[in-house]
């Protein structure tokens, strides 16, 4: 009897770790890559007039978690990242192949091609920094993310390049500075929004910043301006847009992943909630 009870808990414990295994071996990330090509267009218009909007644009279909990007002149690469649970590759990769279609005509004429393919945009973005590469001739190895080996052959092959006994590169410090995809309140309802902020002083601390809101037909470009840290991870700032003008105020996690805030208009009653999720260029 006692065999027996040992027989059916190994069996038991047998039937559980297929059961997990098979659960495991399910959890697939699906990915879709969105590659954009531009004529004469600088870096800071790729980010602001292409990147941004269609990553606010794209970060709306159901099933998305996370939407990151690359961008250079005349180039960005927008990778499209939905949970396991979402529709099947193909029927994802035709979900935003459609949205792109329906942005199609808000875009510059700037725009020389549009690409949407299937993976993950590790190789486009490889790419990317090769042709960066590419363009500059000169560049310190400090600057170039190699192992010990290949800082040693490209200082080798480049005499002229610093010479750095070794490549020991600080560990970010983490602040408010970022890009945070989330949400915000208004007309009565969340619309997704991309949240910039950034700085122009010395000791980094933020100044202003911009938002790019996605209505149901257009995308609202805002302003965040006269910003001030207050307290700890409070952040106190101004914005602007078509609609009007009127103060937020940003909390930050304690390492500054994240943020919900309220933002009110000026001379009227209420707040409404914009929250955000730091995202990372890679």
């Amino acid at each position: 009897m006692v065999r027996a009870n040992i027989v059916k808990k190994i069996l038991f414990i047998g039937l559980m770790c297929l059961f997990c295994a098979s659960g495991w071996a399910a959890a697939v990330e699906n990915s879709v890559v969105v590659e954009i090509d531009t004529l004469e267009m600088s870096e800071e218009n790729v980010e602001n007039i292409i990147s941004d909007p269609i990553q606010v644009l794209l970060g709306s279909l159901e099933g998305v978690y996370l939407v990151s990007a690359k961008y250079r002149t005349n180039k960005a690469i927008i990778n499209v990242r939905f949970s396991e649970t979402s529709a099947d590759p193909d029927t994802l990769l035709t979900l935003v192949k459609i949205t792109i279609d329906s942005y199609l005509d808000q875009l510059p004429n700037d725009v020389d091609s549009i690409s949407v393919s299937l993976g993950d945009s590790s190789g486009l973005a490889e790419q990317l920094e090769q042709d960066e590469d590419a363009e500059t001739k000169i560049q310190s190895v400090d600057d170039k993310k190699l192992s010990g080996d290949e800082a040693a052959a490209f200082i080798t092959q480049d005499p002229e390049v610093l010479k750095a006994p070794s490549l020991v590169r600080s560990v970010e410090k983490r602040s408010m500075l970022g890009r945070y995809l989330g949400s915000i309140e208004s007309s009565n309802e969340f619309l997704p929004v991309i949240t910039t902020l950034s700085s122009t002083s010395i000791t980094e601390g933020v100044t202003s910043g911009k938002y790019f809101m996605s209505e149901r037909d257009a995308i609202v470009n805002g302003e965040i301006f006269d910003c001030y840290n207050s307290a700890g991870n409070f952040l106190t700032c101004q914005w602007r847009d078509k609609y009007g003008i009127g103060s937020v105020d940003f909390i930050f996690t304690p390492d500054y992943a994240s943020f919900n805030g309220l933002w009110s208009i000026n001379g009227t009653e209420g707040a409404f909630k914009w929250s955000g999720l730091k995202v990372t260029d890679n």
